[in-house]
């Protein structure tokens, strides 16, 4: 199996009926991408496909609405463009958490991920990355992880606006936050 690596992320994949060796419809469908042809994956009629791009720009369009424009945004596809993965660290100071007892300045990371194999659910993941080791290895804790399936009811304006973004910018949630990961990095704290 071929591996491959790299931020082309703007490609369109297209779902085809498969035959069988009689030339008969098949159950099972192939997606596949329209610039290269290239198989990513299989699936079933009920799969509901979502486009990179239509993922990355809805998700960049509900920041930017919101003013949350400081991040830097590195994406990742992998497997001849069948899996997305797109990391969003936030830089502001407002979206940093320091913790003195332990000397962590946490910032706030989304990860964004995507594929055409069936691998992956459609899936955001909001949380604080924190310094994990004195040779720089940084370590997210979760907070809030939101998984759809591709089904055909699938609807990423939804997931962003509604529950990501809303929630990032509330103060509760942020207050939510600290006491969970204080409680984690601090045994004997009482958060």
């Amino acid at each position: 199996r071929k591996v491959t690596q790299s931020s082309d992320y703007d490609f369109q994949v297209e779902t085809v009926r498969l035959l069988t060796p009689e030339g008969n419809k098949s159950s099972v469908f192939l997606n596949r991408r329209v610039d290269n042809h290239e198989e990513l994956g299989t699936c079933t009629e009920h799969y509901g496909l979502v486009q990179n791009a239509d993922l990355i720009n809805r998700a960049d369009e509900a920041l930017d609405r919101r003013g949350m424009t400081d991040y830097e945004r590195k994406i990742y596809v992998t497997d001849n463009g069948s899996k997305l993965r797109a990391i969003y660290d936030f830089k502001r100071d407002a979206d940093k958490l320091v913790v003195p007892e332990v000397g962590d300045e946490m910032g706030f990371r989304l990860i964004v991920q995507n594929s055409f194999d069936r691998s992956l659910k459609v899936s955001f993941a909001l949380g604080f990355l924190r310094l994990a080791c004195t040779n720089g290895m940084t370590t997210l804790e979760r907070e809030l992880d939101m998984v759809k399936r591709h089904t055909k009811k699938i609807d990423i304006n939804s997931l962003l606006t509604k529950h990501l973004v809303r929630l990032w910018q509330s103060s509760t949630m942020r207050l939510m936050f600290i006491p969970k990961l204080l409680a984690r990095m601090l045994p004997n704290s009482k958060a």
